[in-house]
């Protein structure tokens, strides 16, 4: 289509235009013209090759009253000013027939005018192969005609509707692409009846609130096999209907349609020309027809498509490699499904990395080896590329050299490949690096076994013997190589490669403590960040600190930032009977600007007990709940998944006792050992257990507080817990009993 617009942009000169009324007028102007043909069905009168520009409100082509066999082929058409329009409905289209029949439009590049081609009252006129765009109404405008067949056309950039049928009837209208219209993309109103309508692609059509792929009006048309993509807004639909119709919307042989969005209401774009499958249509047993009926419009029950497909294209099946010496033979099944019949088969052929792609018509082929004394493994997928759409690749096959061994590495390394709409979409991630698995397949005709080897960037080999899977941990951020390789019994040996990379997995320690300031009490949060493989700090790190004094109603957000060494600290103010909840994240992204998100995993409980000085804070790895506590006693639950283990720690406040000697620690009525530290004004009580639903005591004697009260237990509501249980944070509770 570009290179037939340059023409019509050059400064060049102009064909005439054409007008003809009646078969006599047609005879004169051919015999004058010297137009091949003579106007009967077998030698049709010829107009070709022109390239002809009109001023408004002339028409490039103009036919009326004809009977006689006319083919206009190959023209090129447009007006001088592109902007230029008419002064009504019909008054500058680029090409006009009136009761014409008998006639062919081939090969038109039509740019410009108010409509590309008007037919009205026409009957056995073929439009085919043809471009039409940029025009200032509608595209292609048709009206009470009969018997027309309009096909492989390109219909595209209309400021209205692409094709426009109005009370016609008996049509075949196939394989044309009719898509970024700002209007709808085919649109049959007026009553159009009995028509064939297939394999059409019709997407990205008016914008998001209005522009269907297709709006119909009519009954006993036979729709099927089309692609019929919608932005997917309240009044843009894939198709839309007129009240009370009914037509048929499959084929004979059970094939629907594809019905499709490809708006993104979250970023306001417009996706890929096929979108993805309406929400309503699903596939559980994956045959590639929707599990339900597409009901069209509750405006017209009786409208439904009781085949809809889910792929705009189907690739090929069943792809298989036989190898004969140093040729591989290829044979594959036709897709399941066709939204075109017309296309070909390519084969795709990796040969260690020399990629190439052949045409193919039938479902097999040959592939004659390159280098027959040294290939090893060739990777073949075949796909369908239809006039306007491919599908996705098939099934691979893979054909070895029976004379050689291969080894492959099956771990994806990060790579991900994800087929939409019959669209093939990869995706790189980025490794943790505490675990990265590499395992690998050999193969070898003459050998029971084969031994391995493996390495890691420019390191040493390592001897892996006959195992073939391997975790690494502690690898480095960025971007590593793994190569394996297999040697078999008669010492050939073979290698494969694969790149990957690993994100900084950030660890951080935390430690929250209250504390008096002014006489007010304050809550400090400080610890320390670094680089868990490498063992650095690390330094500039924003973190984000987000808190509540309401429950968790609302949030507040403080950012700190990392010093030299890899440390943060930052106070918050205690209110008398708040309950505050802290969260701690911090952000990095890799080399594939992908974001990790760490948590430090501790939960923190504080509250004051009766009658005592300072805030006690119980530490842990695990939930807590079902908390009760007097002046000597905590006791509590701790639970986690089964099969990890925990770590809990009781902060006390040295102003409250006289000493940790003595305190006695059970989990579940059992003595625990514990072990015991200090940290600034605090003594730290730490015990470890393998998680499961555990009771928690801990009692103080009362030769160790600072004025000894009567025991009362109190119950406690825990409001909200967070830890390894949501999302991996770090709460912070406070809880003061009122004062009798």
């Amino acid at each position: 289509m570009s290179a037939s617009m340059s023409v019509l942009a050059a400064d060049g000169p102009s064909d005439p235009p054409i007008s003809i009324d009646g078969n006599v007028d047609l005879a004169a102007q051919a015999a004058l013209n010297g137009w091949e043909g003579d106007g009967s069905k077998n030698k049709p009168y010829v107009i070709s090759g022109l390239s002809i520009k009109t001023d408004s409100p002339q028409p490039a082509i103009i036919v009326n009253n004809t009977t006689a066999h006319l083919i206009i082929a190959d023209c090129l058409i447009a007006p001088n000013d592109p902007s230029a329009t008419g002064d009504g409905y019909f008054y500058y289209p680029g090409i006009r027939f009136f009761n014409v029949t008998n006639t062919r439009i081939s090969g038109l590049t039509a740019t410009g005018f108010d409509h590309s081609i008007v037919l009205d009252s026409c009957r056995d006129v073929t439009i085919d192969n043809s471009t039409m765009s940029e025009a200032h109404m509608q595209g292609f405008l048709v009206s009470s005609s009969t018997h027309l067949t309009i096909e492989n056309n390109t219909i595209c950039g209309m400021h209205g509707n692409g094709l426009s049928l109005q009370s016609t009837d008996l049509s075949l209208i196939q394989l044309n692409n009719v898509s970024f219209n700002k209007g709808i993309g085919l649109d049959l109103d007026f009553v159009n009846s009995n028509n064939v309508i297939r394999w059409n692609l019709a997407s990205t059509n008016g914008g998001y609130s209005y522009g269907h792929g297709m709006y119909l009006a009519g009954n006993g048309n036979v729709i099927y096999g089309n692609v019929f993509i919608g932005a997917g807004g309240k009044n843009s639909a894939p198709v839309r209907v007129g009240v009370y119709v009914t037509n048929t919307w499959s084929s004979p042989e059970g094939v629907g349609n594809y019905y499709g969005i490809n708006y993104d209401s979250k970023t306001g774009l417009f996706g890929n020309l096929t979108g993805r499958p309406v929400a309503s249509l699903t596939d559980a047993d994956s045959n590639g027809i929707a599990d339900g009926a597409y009901v069209i419009s509750s405006d017209a029950p009786n409208d439904a498509d009781h085949n809809p497909l889910m792929s705009p294209a189907f690739p090929p099946r069943d792809l298989r490699a036989a190898v004969s010496g140093d040729m591989v033979t290829l044979t594959w099944s036709e897709p399941l499904y066709t939204t075109c019949p017309i296309g070909h088969y390519v084969v795709s052929i990796d040969n260690g990395g020399r990629v190439s792609q052949h045409a193919v018509s039938g479902t097999s082929f040959v592939d004659q080896v390159e280098d027959p004394d040294s290939w090893t493994a060739i990777t073949y997928t075949v796909r369908w590329v239809g006039k306007f759409l491919s599908s996705g690749p098939s099934n691979e096959a893979i054909g070895r050299n029976p004379d050689r061994p291969a080894v492959e590495i099956v771990s994806d390394m990060g790579v991900g490949k994800t087929t939409l709409g019959g669209i093939t979409i990869w995706s790189n991630r980025s490794l943790d690096p505490r675990s990265v698995l590499v395992a690998w397949a050999g193969f070898d005709s003459n050998s029971d076994e084969m031994n391995y080897f493996l390495k890691v960037d420019n390191g040493p080999w390592m001897e892996m013997g006959h195992a073939t899977n391997r975790t690494f941990s502690g690898l480095a951020e960025g971007g590593h190589i793994i190569t394996v390789r297999a040697i078999d019994d008669d010492g050939n040996q073979i290698e494969d490669s694969k790149t990957f990379s690993v994100y900084q997995y950030i660890e951080m320690s935390l430690f929250c403590s209250p504390f008096l300031d002014d006489g007010k009490e304050r809550l400090r949060v400080r610890g320390t960040a670094w680089d868990t493989v490498a063992g650095d700090p690390m330094a500039g790190l924003p973190i984000v600190l987000s808190y509540t004094v309401d429950g968790g109603q609302s949030w507040t957000f403080r950012t700190v930032t990392t010093g030299p060494d890899g440390s943060f600290q930052s106070d918050f103010g205690l209110e008398k009977g708040a309950i505050m909840g802290v969260t701690l994240v911090t952000e990095t992204f890799d080399q594939n600007w992908a974001y990790h998100t760490f948590f430090e995993n501790v939960t923190y409980v504080a509250m004051t007990l009766q009658d005592r000085d300072g805030i006690f804070l119980t530490q842990s790895t695990s939930m807590l709940s079902e908390f009760t506590y007097s002046s000597t006693m905590l006791r509590f639950t701790v639970d986690g998944d089964s099969g990890t283990s925990g770590s809990t720690s009781i902060i006390i406040p040295k102003s409250a006792v006289n000493g940790v000697d003595g305190i006695r620690m059970t989990l579940d009525g059992e003595p625990v050992d514990h072990s015991v530290s200090e940290e600034g004004d605090y003594w730290i009580l730490t015990f470890n257990y393998s998680h499961s639903a555990h009771q928690v005591v801990v009692e103080i004697p009362s030769n160790r507080i600072f004025g000894i009260l009567p025991p009362d237990l109190v119950p406690l509501i825990v409001l909200a817990m967070v830890g390894a249980v949501v999302a991996a944070g770090v709460g912070v509770f406070l809880f003061r009993r009122k004062r009798a």
